[in-house]
């Protein structure tokens, strides 16, 4: 009797992890096979052609450059390849001219805090930055109501909520629940534009469209279980969403509901390294990566250069996000003091590159005019000192290639540098609907070109 009802309860507990912590159908692939090589080195005097296909060549060296994947080799005069394990940023991913990219401050707030709000925001109007405040609590405009007009009168910050309360963890609340009429009524210089989506529960975008909005903000990129959002294969920065399959780019090329990335990331080792938890513009990411005050500073700087010169040639959207109430009551893994210097490191970088500093909002209508088009980033391997693959033994430790992520309305790819086709590819007609534990589909390895 006392073993069934043992394998009684083991059952259940198994249903509800199944239930609470469900699989992706679509399993990730590795970006790196069997075969491959990474080389960031010629050790002499000589110089080496390098090939992954054995068609096309390039010529490295002597020195080191930025890593490529490779299969094939020759070398002159005795030199031979290597990789270094701090290989250098390539010039193409520092800033050298004007950029088009936008930077977003925002600080989401299911839990208001008015000692976090003050940090956040002498760190950011210290540079002239506004914050786009986001919360999905009617009780925060009682908390931090006369906050939110303060700063929106002295530094231009904005406040964007979430429409309803379809998320099924929100603190119970007596207010209605159309929050934007409640905002309206609170703010007279409140506009609603940008729907604030949180994680862990399903997306409502058609009740966000219904009560008037035409954005969206939450999408964890490359996400495969992270916070239980499954947003892998939805394209980064901004995008023009399809209506009735949120995930994906509008097919027809419309661009009547705009997506917006929850925070930017670090878009070679987030995808590489199948970490995408550590590798983001959250301060907290960071330090439970292992990020401390100066390996973090320097690793943040490093990625607006990337947001920069990626914004050269095409318009990107950058977001940088922290919760208010984690800048009070910092969580385990972090502390203020490092989280304060994380945030000055980045705002201070986005206006040293030349950022166009907007809110959520301003993004949101930027967007349109450039987000139906198709866009391709290339973004470096940016060594640091942490090694947050450490907290995962199996995972691959570095160097990485240098990724370029292509979308269109058809299907989102990733090539790694020295590879001539994609490691993965998402074709869009096959995401027919957005469903809340699944990933995009993918090309299985089958029918990847060879």
């Amino acid at each position: 009797m006392a073993a069934k009802i043992v394998a009684f309860a083991l059952a259940a507990v198994a249903v509800l992890l199944v239930i609470g912590f469900p699989l992706p159908t679509e399993p990730r692939q590795a970006f790196l096979s069997p075969g491959d090589s990474v080389v960031s080195e010629v050790v002499g005097s000589g110089t080496c052609e390098v090939s992954y296909d054995g068609f096309i060549w390039y010529a490295t060296g002597p020195g080191s450059f930025a890593p490529l994947v490779i299969r094939t080799s020759r070398c002159s005069n005795g030199s031979r390849l290597a990789s270094l394990l701090q290989p250098p940023i390539p010039a193409w991913a520092r800033p050298h001219g004007p950029t088009h990219t936008l930077f977003v401050a925002t600080s989401f707030q299911e839990i208001p805090s008015r000692a976090g709000m003050h940090r956040i925001a002498a760190l950011a109007h210290a540079h002239g930055i506004p914050v786009t405040w986001m919360t999905g609590q009617p009780s925060t405009f009682d908390i931090t109501g006369d906050l939110y007009a303060e700063y929106h009168r002295q530094f231009g910050d904005d406040l964007q909520i979430r429409p309803t309360n379809h998320n099924p963890f929100a603190i119970a609340s007596p207010t209605p629940t159309h929050f934007a009429l409640l905002a309206a009524r609170t703010f007279d210089w409140f506009r609603p534009v940008v729907a604030i989506e949180g994680s862990g529960y399903a997306r409502d975008i058609s009740a966000d469209m219904a009560d008037g909005y035409r954005a969206f903000w939450g999408i964890a990129w490359n996400s495969h279980g992270l916070d239980n959002d499954y947003d892998e294969g939805t394209p980064w920065g901004a995008y023009c969403a399809d209506k009735r399959s949120y995930r994906r780019p509008a097919p027809d090329r419309s661009c009547d509901l705009v997506g917006l990335e929850w925070t930017a990331r670090d878009l070679t080792r987030s995808a590489i390294s199948e970490h995408e938890e550590f590798y983001s513009t959250d301060p907290d990411d960071l330090q439970v990566a292992g990020f401390d005050a100066a390996s973090g500073a320097a690793y943040v700087r490093a990625l607006v250069d990337a947001y920069a010169a990626a914004g050269e040639s095409s318009p990107v959207v950058m977001i940088s996000q922290q919760e208010a109430d984690q800048m009070e009551r910092a969580p385990l893994w972090s502390s203020i003091p490092t989280s304060t210097a994380l945030l000055d490191a980045l705002y201070s970088q986005a206006r040293t590159d030349g950022l166009h500093v907007v809110t959520l909002a301003q993004a949101a209508g930027a967007a349109r005019a450039f987000a139906d088009r198709p866009a391709a980033v290339a973004f470096p391997y940016i060594w640091s000192f942490a090694v947050p693959e450490a907290w995962a033994p199996w995972s691959y430790r570095g160097p990485y290639p240098a990724t370029i992520d292509y979308h269109d309305a058809a299907a989102g790819m990733t090539f790694i540098a020295g590879r001539t086709t994609p490691v993965r590819v998402f074709p869009y007609a096959r995401a027919a609907r957005s469903s809340e534990f699944l990933t995009l589909p993918r090309l299985q390895r089958s029918e990847m070109p060879a």
